[in-house]
């Protein structure tokens, strides 16, 4: 079986970790529209306060995942089970939508220089 999950954060490897810890005969693909694979985001701090690198904040995930990096997805064709991003198809027997939320902001940061928000 081939199971596809759409996030690149930390529920995303959670599930694929734990998928594979039940069953490692499951193919698992982690799709994510991020360029790194997936990291810690609560300790984003570090790579400011720390000088640490983003491998100071990589999560752990199982070798045999499959990560497919920079694929953002923009289409679902639950019929025929395919997902699609701009440049490619993925097929899935069973897809699980992992894709985050939207941080939450006190106030409008929209045109204020060097200004983040986190999740």
């Amino acid at each position: 079986m081939r199971i596809v999950i759409v996030g690149g954060g930390i529920a995303a490897t959670y599930l694929a970790n734990n998928i594979k810890k039940i069953d490692s005969s499951q193919e698992v693909v982690i799709i994510s529209d991020e360029k790194y694979p997936p990291y810690d985001r609560i300790h984003l701090c570090r790579l400011v306060d720390d000088g640490d690198d983003l491998g100071g904040i990589k999560l752990p995930l199982d070798p045999t995942v499959k990560l497919e990096l920079n694929q953002k997805i923009n289409k679902i064709d639950p019929k025929e089970k395919r997902i699609f991003s701009d440049s490619s198809m993925f097929s899935y027997d069973k897809l699980l939508l992992a894709s985050g939320s939207k941080p939450i902001t006190l106030f409008d940061i929209e045109g204020i220089e060097n200004a983040s928000v986190f999740r």
